[in-house]
């Protein structure tokens, strides 16, 4: 399969997820990119911006709800996607909640956990179980899905995360012509 291939492919899937909103190019051929270099689960996107859509085919994805991006991206929105590559992050934020501290002294007085296996319950606990809390209270981060709201509709501009804003601010603006209805930063 090439390049086009994957684009007619990826298009088609967004169309699907569409209600009212639109698609860059460069959020396009990000997608396809993806898919044939399998860095990532287009799928966990797709179903995002299904939500985002209010498409009735959205399940629950467990991340946090879009927000406001600030500084140079003002003006812009962001909804986080969850990937296999998250899962450190998400645990190391689930660490660093008070609710971990429960979970360790809890952990300490399990007297059904013999003492040379506790680390090993920690651990499991910390992992799987603080994943599925932050997903729960919908709580999961990852990287982002930018995008632009303008008359009722969402215009997903590029795919970034939060280390590369000023790549971000580079596809955005490359997006112009594509939506010049559109007010983009500067």
């Amino acid at each position: 399969m090439g390049r086009a291939e994957y684009e007619e492919e990826v298009r088609g899937w967004l169309d699907l997820q569409m209600v009212r909103g639109r698609y860059s190019s460069t959020f396009m051929r990000q997608l396809a990119e993806m898919m044939e270099q399998r860095s990532g689960h287009v799928f966990l996107i797709y179903n995002e911006i299904a939500s985002l859509e209010g498409a009735d085919h959205a399940r629950p994805t467990g991340t946090k709800d879009a927000q406001p991006l600030a500084g140079v991206l003002s003006g812009l929105m962001h909804k986080h996607y969850f990937q296999p590559g998250s899962i450190l992050k998400n645990i190391q934020n689930f660490m660093s909640s008070h609710r971990c501290e429960a979970l360790i002294k809890k952990a300490q007085t399990r007297v059904d956990v013999p003492d040379e296996q506790k680390i090993n319950y920690l651990l499991h606990t910390a992992s799987i179980s603080g994943l599925e809390r932050r997903s729960q209270s919908r709580k999961l981060t990852g990287e982002w899905i930018v995008y632009k709201r303008h008359d009722n509709a969402n215009y997903y501009l590029t795919l970034g995360s939060h280390a590369n804003t000023d790549v971000i601010l580079e596809r955005v603006l490359a997006c112009r012509s594509e939506f010049p209805e559109l007010r983009l930063p500067r």
